[in-house]
């Protein structure tokens, strides 16, 4: 999960740069003549921001529901802290 953490900003806008191309190329043909070229990138690039947005919201949430499954498995295990002083 250190993985994740520490790359969940580069997985987020890799995804999200490669939706965009994609959108930005398939989202005119898609919409047809109708729409123009603007508007129809316009999409590609906000497609493009709803996906970095959702990548990140969704690994965050990941990583701390892991943490708390981690947590919650090695309570069992580990013996209670207890803070002793130097005498």
């Amino acid at each position: 999960m250190r993985w994740f953490e520490r790359r969940r900003r580069l997985i987020s806008t890799t995804l999200a740069a490669c939706a965009g191309l994609y959108l930005w190329f398939a989202l005119p043909a898609v919409l047809g003549a109708d729409w123009p070229l603007f508007h129809a990138r316009l999409m590609a690039i906000l497609g493009a921001l709803v996906v970095a947005f959702t990548v990140e919201v969704a690994l965050a949430g990941l990583i701390s529901w892991w943490e708390v499954q981690l947590s919650r498995s090695r309570s069992d295990d580990l013996p209670r802290a207890v803070v002793r002083s130097r005498k």
